[in-house]
């Protein structure tokens, strides 16, 4: 997920390195070139990396480490993702033009990231700065 030919290393099963498919809260963009789409960015972190054990250290391409564990309680992406908390469903602009945000949450560099989706559907991780709230 994130980026064409973006792996992410598992060492000595205990610590995997996610580059910027994961981060503590947040997870990676899926519009800057070379970006893969959001079904395999989610596929990556869902199917893949938060399967590990709970235990395992996350090391992100950017900011703090983290644990599976914590990313599975705390990442307001991946407690969508699970069920755990409802979408959002306000109307916005997003890169502008018109969509929905299903979440605006925190971004590794103290920024925002946010979920969109477009109105045939498809959904999108993009930059926060990219997106104009609507609703009054």
């Amino acid at each position: 997920g994130h980026t064409l030919g973006m792996l992410s290393l598992l060492v000595d099963g205990t610590d995997v390195f996610t580059g910027d498919t994961l981060f503590k809260g947040s997870v990676g963009g899926v519009r800057a070139p070379g970006s893969t789409s959001y079904a395999d960015l989610k596929s990556s972190i869902m199917d893949k990396l938060l399967t590990l054990p709970p235990e395992t250290h996350i090391h992100p391409g950017h900011t703090d480490p983290t644990t599976v564990a914590d990313e599975l309680e705390d990442n307001k992406f991946v407690r969508i993702w699970r069920g755990v908390d409802p979408e959002g469903d306000e109307p916005c602009k997003a890169l502008d033009e018109d969509a929905t945000l299903v979440l605006l949450g925190d971004d590794y560099d103290g920024g925002y990231k946010a979920w969109v989706r477009w109105p045939d559907g498809a959904d999108d991780i993009v930059p926060g700065s990219r997106v104009q709230r609507t609703a009054s």
